[in-house]
């Protein structure tokens, strides 16, 4: 009741403010989160060289924010409504400013690993809100426009990332990577100050904490054990972790259908449009790291390419999903979701199996118009299938779809990661028995995209089929 009381009285307020500035500051602040992830990523192998430690350790450099993000991202939605969005937008950004200051001075490794910590503490707060606050102050036939330059963010500064940081890392000491998400940060704080209006703390629900204790014990489980999988720890040590989250996510799910206060509103899921669009999502997730993860070794395991010459390759992708992205939404407040979803999904599946046919037979510019086709895809699916989420929900419970569609992305993100991985190195194996190392790696890329397609050829089969359930 208090939330609807909430969306009620600020209404008024919301027609007077500059909803352009507001996105822009949203904008800026996911842009910095994502971007200060991905270029950590090119930058494992050097920390593991600079402190002479082993790739297990230097892994924490990325399960340590991930496990940032999963305490707070939960919190968002009652935090949000308790202290006004405001407040909390303007408190995840300033800790992450800190937590990048933090990292700059870092002496030690274990210091680099707190200040990763919080990164991932104030990234849980921004990326949810920002989808919140675009929701909040913007119309329904302007959200696929807003969401599609906003997504922009999302998707260029993964792709973007892997050069920035080998650029970064040749040119430069380690100490940049975090610089380097300063100024953009500090731009979003004002920005933020300044374009966003104080909200109250209208709140008046006691706080789940029996909740948000089962649900940050189940998804820090789930990291945590897939990241162990993936680090070649004992399967039985792995698996037991992954067995704790995956019974902390049930007793999760049973507590918040009884408790009068839940956390996070999860009879969202009964909305079976948000049910479809979250499933698209995850099409776009996988999809896209799919591709993150493939096109690196393929150009530099198989074809000995350097990182720099890895990210030109994935440059205009990213080009490609940017502009995508803005056309989509556009389309999508003019046409409806189902036009849009479907030729995403159509050219998703059109380019990955076209890259698991032609990998290895074909000059690399073919390989380029093929990721472009690709980008232009997912771009058409990514920000319309969450604006198509978000919009079937009724206003007071935006807050939470916005929290779970970040949750669920994190998760597809490193399961899709350590699921490829496997598929790749479990099928290289097979084939080196009886080919070159350089063969065998073409052979199982070209099976792991096919895998990803064949996934996503389903999905595009359920949307057609329930397509009358989506406008």
């Amino acid at each position: 009741m208090a939330r609807q009381v909430n969306v009620r009285v600020e209404e008024k307020s919301i027609q007077k403010v500059n909803k352009w500035g507001i996105l822009a500051a949203t904008q800026l602040g996911g842009f910095t989160v994502i971007l200060n992830n991905s270029l950590m990523n090119v930058a494992l192998p050097y920390f593991m060289n600079y402190y002479q430690i082993t790739t297990v350790q230097t892994q924490w450099i990325v399960t340590i924010f991930a496990l940032g993000m999963a305490l707070t991202t939960p919190l968002t939605g009652y935090i949000g409504n308790k202290f006004g969005h405001k407040k909390v937008f303007i408190l995840g950004m300033s800790f992450f400013v800190f937590s990048s200051l933090l990292g700059t001075f870092s002496s030690t490794f274990f210091l680099i690993i707190i200040s990763r910590f919080l990164q991932g503490l104030g990234g849980g707060i921004v990326m949810p809100l920002s989808m919140i606050l675009v929701f909040k102050y913007f119309p329904k036939n302007e959200r696929g426009l807003a969401m599609g330059i906003w997504g922009i963010s999302a998707m260029i500064a993964p792709a973007i990332g892997p050069a920035l940081g080998g650029f970064i890392l040749s040119f430069y000491h380690w100490p940049m990577l975090f610089i380097i998400n300063i100024p953009t940060s500090v731009i979003a704080l004002i920005t933020a100050s300044y374009y966003l209006k104080k909200s109250k703390g209208l709140e008046k629900n006691t706080f789940d904490i029996l909740g948000y204790s089962l649900i940050t014990i189940g998804i820090v489980s789930f990291l945590f054990g897939i990241e162990r999988l993936q680090s070649g720890m004992p399967h039985y040590f792995a698996w037991g972790v992954l067995g704790i989250g995956g019974i902390s996510l049930y007793f999760f799910v049973k507590n918040e259908i009884k408790v009068k206060s839940p956390l996070l509103n999860i009879r969202v899921f009964k909305n079976k449009v948000f049910s479809i669009g979250l499933l698209i999502t995850t099409c776009s997730t996988i999809s896209f790291f799919t591709i993150l993860i493939l096109i690196p070794l393929l150009m530099q395991e198989v074809l000995l390419k350097s990182p720099l010459f890895t990210g030109l390759i994935l440059f205009p992708q990213a080009i490609a999903i940017g502009i995508a992205m803005t056309i989509g939404g556009r389309l999508l407040d003019q046409k409806g979701a189902f036009i849009v979803l479907s030729t995403g999904i159509i050219l998703l599946t059109f380019s990955l199996f076209s890259l698991s046919f032609w990998v290895g037979k074909v000059p690399i510019w073919i390989i380029v118009l093929l990721l472009i086709f690709q980008g232009i895809g997912n771009g058409f699916i990514n920000t319309p299938s969450v604006t198509m989420s978000l919009n079937s929900l009724r206003e007071n419970n935006v807050n939470d779809g916005s929290a779970i569609i970040s949750i669920f992305r994190q998760i597809v993100k490193i399961l899709s990661v350590v699921v490829i991985s496997i598929i790749f190195e479990w099928r290289r194996e097979v084939y080196i028995v009886d080919v070159s190392k350089q063969e065998a790696g073409i052979l199982a890329i070209k099976q792991s995209l096919a895998f990803t397609g064949t996934f996503i050829a389903i999905v595009l089969v359920v949307l057609l089929i329930l397509r009358k359930k989506i406008k």
